[in-house]
């Protein structure tokens, strides 16, 4: 086991205990900025689990052509073991961008189970382990992480909402805390960030692997989701991401140029779900969006509790209709506050409507678990 420039080497005993999962490859296209890709690898040194088969673990990188520090420092490891993994270095003469460098890699791997990683994360403990758990659901094709900004521990990515009007594709809660509750659970999403993917081989390969013409990580999840396939996002796994690093610190004449007309000729806006709304209102809120795009979150109870304010005010005051109109204006927003649920029956009772105070009274019961 050789180590990279200063690189700590955990001891066998310090990493995680043996699995039982199959061989994995990790596939990380790299340009320049050693200064990331050092922490990711020594990131993967504490948290690859020991190979419980035959085939071992293996981290490939594919260099884009790195004039920096990076050529030296993993030239000196080739066919190396770097701690549960082989480590296989591969490099191009040009940056041919993150596509075509995971295609090349996933190509040239050997692992049963691929996993797409950028360099400029920092993978936590346990987060390998999670995610193989969740590709293990039924017809999940696709697994993704929490990505957290590792100076503010708030969300950078947990999937893709669509919304037209934010310009197509965003990521949804980005920049909410790391333990805000819609963040904190399971969610099938049309697509994931490619800065850290899971995927089974064989699904790789029959989905055509990454398009090279752009919005690569979006179109391959597509691909999943129209092969009748999931696509998972686990809270369970835990993954640091700085975001844009290399684009970040690269001469823009240096990035690729990639495009998306066979993007938006493949996959037409009018057949794309608007789902951001969807997911908003399922975690109980509703939204504003405002002309520079910021996305304001309304907590739909306390937007609900105002209309029923209005409602009893109403009721008070004689309008008796117009009281039931806003009681159910308020379940409209917010469907499960037994409080306005109660109210709205014994009003309907009141005025002897007692078949709609009924169905209330079946919404009590299923809401308290009488039912």
């Amino acid at each position: 086991m050789q180590a990279i420039g200063v690189i700590h080497i955990m001891t066998t005993t310090e990493t995680t205990s043996s699995t039982t999962m199959p061989a994995i490859s990790i596939i990380i296209p790299v340009f320049n900025q050693w200064a990331f890709t050092e922490p990711c690898l020594q990131a993967l040194a504490r948290t690859i689990p020991v190979s419980s088969g035959a085939t071992p673990h293996e981290i490939v990188v594919v260099d884009n052509g790195s004039t920096d520090a990076t050529p030296g420092k993993l030239k000196s490891v080739v066919g190396g073991v770097w701690e549960n993994a082989k480590l296989t270095y591969i490099r191009f003469d040009e940056n041919r961008g993150f596509n075509e460098a995971s295609n090349v890699g996933a190509e040239r791997s050997s692992g049963e189970i691929l996993v797409f990683l950028n360099n400029d994360t920092v993978p936590q403990t346990g987060w390998l382990e999670a995610l193989y758990a969740a590709l293990q659901l039924p017809d999940v094709a696709i697994v993704g992480p929490k990505l957290l900004f590792p100076d503010t521990q708030t969300i950078n990515h947990i999937g893709y909402s669509f919304n037209q009007q934010l310009g197509g594709y965003f990521p949804i809660y980005c920049e909410r805390p790391a333990t805000f509750p819609p963040v904190c659970k399971p969610r099938e999403f049309q697509a994931l960030l490619g800065a850290c993917l899971m995927m089974r081989r064989k699904d790789f390969f029959d989905l055509g692997m990454f398009s090279i013409a752009g919005l690569e990580d979006i179109d391959l999840c597509l691909k999943a989701r129209a092969a009748g396939k999931r696509v998972l996002y686990t809270p369970r796994a835990e993954v640091w991401h700085h975001g844009g690093a290399t684009f970040r610190h690269t001469d823009a004449a240096l990035i690729p140029k990639m495009g998306n007309e066979a993007f938006n000729e493949r996959w037409p806006s009018s057949t794309l779900e608007r789902d951001d709304e969807r997911f908003y209102r399922e975690d109980g809120y509703g939204v504003i969006i405002h002309s520079n795009k910021n996305v304001e979150l309304i907590a739909e109870h306390d937007k609900a509790k105002q209309i029923f304010a209005e409602a009893e005010r109403a009721w008070s005051s004689g309008e008796k209709q117009r009281a039931i109109d806003l009681g159910t204006a308020s379940l409209a927003v917010y469907a499960r506050n037994i409080a306005v649920l109660r109210k709205l029956s014994l009003w309907l009772v009141e005025l002897g409507k007692l078949e709609e105070a009924q169905n209330f009274n079946h919404q009590i019961e299923f809401l308290a678990g009488m039912r």
